[in-house]
């Protein structure tokens, strides 16, 4: 399954990621790659610990259309 994920890096340095199809899988970390190894290995975590206590959000995101948009806001005194 294909899952969407935000990568922020930080002031620090390092890197934020958020799955957006599993609220609560997060992870950070110091370099790109190493973000997108931990969080592919966080997604499998996740859905592991969906399966073993029941929970229902897994199959309830399935289903959702999500997308990534970046949008420029020019003069934020008119408002």
């Amino acid at each position: 399954m294909n899952y969407t994920v935000i990568y922020t890096k930080e002031s620090d340095g390092w890197y934020t990621t958020q799955v957006v199809e599993l609220p609560g899988c997060i992870s950070y970390w110091v370099d790109i790659e190493d973000a997108q190894k931990m969080t592919k290995e966080a997604i499998l975590v996740y859905l592991e610990s969906a399966k073993k206590h029941e929970t229902d959000n897994v199959s309830l995101l399935k289903n959702q259309y999500t997308f990534i948009s970046n949008m420029f806001v020019d003069d934020l005194v008119h408002i």
